[in-house]
């Protein structure tokens, strides 16, 4: 607990014009290094043994923005008599200018990795990655990129980006050679997903599923059959774009 000289004596104000009457010591708790405390011995004057203390908010004792400013009188051991409020000094203000701008960065930086590690962002750089490999001349790997996000955040992309790489596919020169390929994968990875083995319900993995097997069935050349996959699972009530 700290003491207070109350009333600043005339010569006192004559001495520190910046000086300003306070009601009662200010207040100052921390608990476990954390909370308020006092810091520092700026500005002493021999005449009446005063000098400036800041009070800060603190954390494991250590100051990190600066409140305000007191001259004081030492009283005994860690007691003070306060005289009045002072001015922050240009060092303080600097140093709560430069905390903020560091908190500030902090908090974007989190924001920004928070926003990174979004399943939102993740399939958004997905679908990226997956017109950038058309770009290159990829489609088949294209296609598989699009066709892990048809139940994300970008489905509606993605399955716009599957029709594009399947009708790039369909109209290249390799064609036959990439549907063999694109059959053996189908058959290989997808056999237990069968269409004709569905019990379609109205929803959108459903809707997935479907133009996976509708463009497998394409690639393979078995045009009627996929034909008849489409008309089917919109027979079923299952969403799909217009092809």
């Amino acid at each position: 607990m700290n003491d207070n000289q109350p009333g600043i004596p005339d010569q006192l104000r004559i001495k520190f014009p910046h000086l300003q009457p306070i009601k009662g010591p200010p207040s100052m708790v921390s608990v476990n290094g954390f909370g308020v405390r006092v810091y520092g011995r700026r500005d002493f004057d021999e005449e009446t043994k005063t000098y400036v203390k800041t009070r800060c908010l603190c954390a494991l004792l250590i100051p990190v923005f600066a409140v305000d400013a007191y001259r004081v009188a030492d009283a005994t051991q860690n007691r003070w008599y306060f005289l009045g409020k002072e001015p922050l000094s240009s060092f303080a203000r600097s140093w709560n200018l430069a905390m903020g701008c560091l908190l500030l960065f902090v908090g974007l930086a989190v924001g920004w990795d928070i926003h990174k590690s979004s399943p939102a962002y993740q399939a958004q750089q997905e679908i990226k990655r997956a017109a950038g490999l058309m770009q290159a001349g990829q489609p088949l790997t294209a296609a598989g990129v699009y066709r892990q996000q048809l139940n994300g955040p970008s489905s509606a992309a993605a399955r716009a980006g599957l029709q594009g790489a399947f009708e790039n596919i369909l109209n290249s020169d390799q064609a036959p050679e990439v549907a063999t390929l694109a059959g053996d994968r189908y058959q290989q990875n997808e056999s237990a997903r069968l269409v004709d083995d569905l019990e379609f319900q109205s929803s959108p993995a459903n809707a997935s599923l479907v133009l996976e097997q509708y463009w497998a069935q394409k690639l393979l050349g078995n045009e009627k059959h996929a034909a008849e996959i489409y008309q089917q699972a919109l027979h079923d009530g299952v969403p799909l774009p217009a092809l």
